[in-house]
């Protein structure tokens, strides 16, 4: 299933924020990752997308289907959400369950489907837990089984790593990639970790504002980002500026580092402020 945003408008209600005029389009089994700073608009392009949002100009299509006037139960989107939202007074089966059973799917095929999908995430010993007694980590990974667990025509992910310690993040992404593309689910996925979208993403697309900056596969994202300065003047989201690693310079995940003191890159380019020049990088993507 292909997603379709074509010239998708909406403002809050009294103010100017929103999104203007945003085209873009995620093919079948893509997955492309929405950065920009606070207030660019990436929450409520996935809440327009979802349905959480409406009364939005331009089209939204699933499959070349006009979902803009679809309610939110009939679009059968499966959707991650930063805070998880589990049930608390559910097992770790009936969670991912509960899906299946508002479709009124028979128990036995459900309950069936609920342990398959544990089963690919790593948890199914833990189906009659309590989701109080899994760890962050696990409680992500329950939530992306129950969104999986529809069948879904696309998957939204919303912030889904921001939560959690470092050190579980990295493996839980590349864990959350890999189960991605078992299911060529059409995936969105919402961020502000740079490193995290370029890891995961087939394309990157970049907010500003409300408006669409631009759109390109990481590569083409760090050797070539488009020109504009952040309203806060912020350069953390220059990836000519991400950080050193114990005398190494910040590399594409699967890289070959480049020692710090290598030969000068050209002057920063992207939405960063100008500065002086930095370390060469050598990106895979």
């Amino acid at each position: 299933m292909s997603l379709l945003l074509d010239k998708v408008s909406y403002n809050y209600p009294g103010s100017t924020h929103g999104l203007h005029e945003v085209s873009l389009d995620v093919r079948t089994g893509e997955l492309v990752a929405v950065i920009g700073p606070s207030g660019s608009g990436k929450s409520t392009l996935l809440k327009l997308v979802s349905g959480l949002e409406t009364g939005h100009t331009g089209r939204i299509a699933l499959d070349g289907e006009d979902m803009s006037r679809t309610p939110v139960h009939q679009r059968h989107i499966g959707m991650v959400f930063q805070s998880y939202a589990l049930f608390p007074h559910l097992s770790v089966l009936d969670n991912v369950a509960y899906g299946l059973k508002l479709r009124k799917v028979a128990t036995a095929e459900r309950r069936q489907r609920a342990q398959e999908l544990l089963d690919i995430v790593g948890l199914g010993e833990f189906s009659q837990r309590a989701v109080a007694q899994l760890s962050g980590g696990q409680q992500q990974r329950v939530a992306l089984a129950r969104a999986l667990a529809i069948d879904p025509r696309a998957l939204l992910l919303d912030e889904p790593l921001s939560a959690l310690d470092a050190s579980v993040r990295g493996h839980l992404r590349d864990q959350i990639r890999a189960i991605q593309q078992r299911f060529n689910a059409t995936t969105l996925l919402v961020t502000h970790d740079q490193e995290e979208a370029l890891a995961m993403a087939d394309r990157v697309a970049m907010l500003k504002d409300g408006r669409l900056l631009q759109i390109a596969t990481p590569r083409d994202i760090y050797e070539n980002p488009a020109r504009w300065r952040s309203s806060s003047g912020s350069r953390r989201s220059c990836p000519r500026r991400w950080p050193r690693r114990a005398g190494w310079t910040w590399a594409l995940p699967n890289s070959s580092p480049t020692p710090a003191g290598a030969p000068s890159a050209p002057r920063c380019r992207c939405w960063c402020a100008p500065s002086t020049s930095a370390p060469t990088r050598r990106p895979t993507r």
